[in-house]
């Protein structure tokens, strides 16, 4: 058999949105901080910023982005490769 598997084509396509996902996150995580507590502290009851609060939506956004391109990628490794040389 020729070519890769599905699931070849599945890790190739996530492993570069994996990457770019913890790197949007490894830069915007300090900079909500600093922001984010330099706003907290004008206020005379403010909160504390939690772990959480940095840890969630990256992970979120990591869960949404792995489906949505995982869906699309397994669209497009199913499809019949003939089927797209006779269109073009």
């Amino acid at each position: 058999m020729l070519g890769a598997t599905v699931y070849n084509i599945l890790v190739l396509f996530c492993k570069d949105f994996v990457k770019l996902v913890c790197l949007a996150s490894l830069i915007a995580i300090p900079v909500f901080y600093f922001i984010g507590d330099r706003w907290l502290r004008n206020y005379a009851f403010h909160i504390e910023l939690n772990w959480f609060i940095f840890i969630i939506p990256p992970l979120l956004l990591l869960l949404i982005s792995l489906i949505t391109v995982g869906i699309e990628s397994l669209k497009a490794a199913l499809r019949n490769p003939v089927a797209s040389i006779r269109s073009e």
